[in-house]
């Protein structure tokens, strides 16, 4: 469905994406730049700036001449997407809550904030005991740090210079640290899920201040990773890996 020049209402740049986006659904092999161009009635240069938008989000594929969907597009496209990443996420956070015995959590970006899809509390006296409900400053926590630094036109938009240099220290590393910000009494640490894509949920690890160690938070970034790692080598649920 192609918008009027004149109708000021709508996005043409989202439209344009919406259909090539459609085409592919249809075309669940693929299609190369000059079918995407002709069937959508746009430039090849148009539909090169959205499918490198797309790869970078891990939406698409651009393979062998073709672009194509990936399995992560339709994991996203799914009725109930955080059902699903609850399920495709819970072996995971076992196998790391099994080993640090703290509080596990799994959260994705919704907007301008961080939402938990998950978590294990361990059991001791103190806790950092988050809810589900919560909707937290992505800027104030490790989970949205790290979401924020794998989104260009988000790393764009920040201007505080101490915030962008911990940004750009978190896209070099892969790792991001809440030290007291968004909770004073507690320290989070946060890695990537089961991609780096900027759609995909991220995993952290919490303590309250008078259990953490910088030994434990090293000890548990390696323990995500692990759990990670097994889980795209052998996933608990299909579907689970990274492709």
């Amino acid at each position: 469905m192609r918008t009027p020049a004149q109708d000021k209402t709508v996005s043409s740049s989202l439209v344009k994406a919406l259909d090539l986006i459609t085409s592919l659904v249809a075309h669940p092999k693929g299609l190369s730049y000059l079918q995407l161009s002709e069937q959508g009635k746009m430039p090849r240069t148009t539909v090169r700036r959205i499918v490198q938008t797309l790869v970078g989000y891990g939406l698409v594929v651009h393979e062998g001449g073709v672009v194509r969907l990936t399995e992560h597009f339709h994991s996203w496209a799914a009725p109930d997407w955080n059902s699903l990443m609850k399920r495709r996420y819970r072996p995971v956070l076992e196998r790391i809550s099994a080993e640090v015995n703290e509080l596990v959590l799994v959260g994705a970006m919704s907007g301008d904030s961080v939402e938990h899809i998950d978590f294990i509390e361990a059991d001791h006296l103190v806790q950092v005991a988050p809810a589900l409900t919560w909707r937290l400053d992505a800027r104030q926590t490790a989970m949205g740090k790290l979401c924020i630094s794998r989104r260009r036109e988000l790393m764009a938009a920040i201007t505080d210079p101490d915030l962008r240099a911990d940004l750009e220290c978190i896209k070099r590393t892969g790792v991001s640290w809440n030290r007291g910000v968004s909770d004073p009494g507690a320290v989070s640490v946060a890695v990537a899920g089961l991609s780096n894509k900027p759609t995909e949920p991220v995993i952290a690890v919490a303590w309250p201040m008078q259990r953490f160690t910088e030994e434990a938070a090293q000890k548990a970034i390696s323990a995500i990773q692990r759990a990670v790692a097994a889980e795209i080598e052998n996933p608990t649920i299909m579907g689970s890996g990274s492709r």
